[in-house]
């Protein structure tokens, strides 16, 4: 390249150079406008809601034992039995300390022992003022096959044993306290090993809505508690808590519209002396509209059925199309199949 051609480059450049500074004298540029930082309002007014979003629901409370630190009065126990069944009821809790089946042997020796003193009676009540299950019932046995139970804020329960392992229950609130309640949550039972080698595998809690049937494991159950989905909305005729080898099914007049379900830790069997094998088992709980009658008070009518898998069927009479439900519970009741 020689020199003329160099200088042409050159005067090139300057001339680039500077027309750019020209023109910035000329038409000089427009500031940019600083972004603002949004200030953040303290406000004691509550946040406003979308109108398009869902309400929350309000958690149905699960099951819990009795606080062993709690000072209680002692424990009264009133048992009933037939030729079926042991039932012990218990003043703690107002509900089902334990159920003996007569006709059932466990691992050879005894008698096989449904729910226990282990873990919540089964037909308490969660969250009711005055007669949860951390609550002292009056109870006494009115006749041979019926005990009353009675709470210190007029809550009642009467509990009947029929001829075989059928419970008729009636649960009845005054209306003071009716006022301020629309659903009981009631304590369906424990499902817990009987044998120590019984596989774990087979606690679940069962619920029926309309034709389709649901079950949740022990391992579901688990898993879904640590992410605290453990409670469903459901439209069940009965919600039942089952093991290997034994049941217990709550069968409410009007169906149960949500249940919740929960692990829970247990002592060693007799039999498991000395083994650091954890034990576990499920505890379910079934949310039922409270009825009220013109009288103004609260009632909530079931049974209550521990039993044999296979000793009760649930029969389909009606033909229904998949997913339809009920309007009642009284289409799919337990019948007992001897």
């Amino acid at each position: 390249m020689d020199r003329k051609t160099i200088l042409i480059v050159l005067v090139c450049m300057l001339v680039l150079i500077g027309s750019q500074w020209v023109i910035n004298k000329i038409y000089p540029p427009v500031p940019k406008k600083p972004k603002l930082i949004p200030q953040i309002e303290v406000t004691n007014a509550p946040e406003a809601v979308a109108t398009n979003v869902a309400p929350e629901i309000k958690p149905a409370p699960l099951t819990a034992l009795p606080s062993p630190k709690e000072e209680r009065p002692p424990e009264q126990i009133v048992a009933l039995s037939n030729s079926f069944v042991r039932v012990e009821f218990t003043s703690w809790g107002g509900g089902i300390r334990s159920v003996e089946l007569l006709r059932h042997r466990a691992n050879g020796h005894g008698y096989a022992l449904l729910n226990g003193p282990d873990v919540t009676p089964a037909l308490a009540v969660v969250g009711l003022p005055g007669a949860s299950t951390n609550d002292v019932f009056e109870i006494q046995q009115t006749d041979a096959r019926t005990v009353m139970m009675r709470s210190a804020t007029g809550v009642t329960k009467t509990l009947s044993l029929s001829n075989d392992y059928v419970i008729a229950g009636n649960i009845s609130l005054p209306k003071e306290l009716a006022a301020t309640e629309t659903d009981l949550f009631v304590v369906v039972g424990s499902a817990t090993p009987v044998q120590p080698k019984e596989s774990p595998v087979y606690l679940a809690v069962d619920w029926q809505n309309a034709p389709q049937f649901f079950s949740r494991d022990l391992s579901r159950v688990t898993s879904r508690a640590k992410k605290d989905m453990n409670q469903e909305p459901i439209h069940a005729a009965w919600v039942a808590v089952k093991s290997q080898y034994f049941t217990m099914i709550f069968s409410p007049a009007t169906n149960a519209i949500r249940v919740s379900y929960a692990p829970v830790d247990l002592p060693p069997l007799p039999e498991m002396a000395g083994s650091t094998t954890p034990l576990h088992g499920v505890t379910a709980t079934a949310e039922v509209p409270l009825a009220k009658p013109a009288d103004g008070d609260g009632t909530c009518t079931f049974t209550y059925t521990p039993t044999k898998p296979g000793a009760w069927r649930v029969p389909i009479t009606l033909n229904l199309p998949r997913g339809s439900l009920p309007i009642s519970g009284s289409e799919y009741r337990p019948v007992f199949n001897p």
